[in-house]
């Protein structure tokens, strides 16, 4: 998107919403589609209502 904008293909006021974040924060890792994921456990979140509705 920055080569677009660059280049004058793509005008700043037309990108994307999540580009500025993305540049504010870019991920640790690039972010691929082969990349298995990581075996993290999840933990069960209860709170007081649960008990309620259950």
């Amino acid at each position: 998107i920055s080569s677009l904008m660059k280049g004058g293909a793509m005008k700043a006021e037309d990108k994307p919403l999540w580009y500025d974040i993305y540049q504010a924060f870019p991920p640790k890792l690039e972010p691929r589609f082969d990349r298995a994921a990581p075996n993290m456990p999840v933990r069960d979140i209860f709170y007081k209502e649960d008990v309620v509705r259950a």
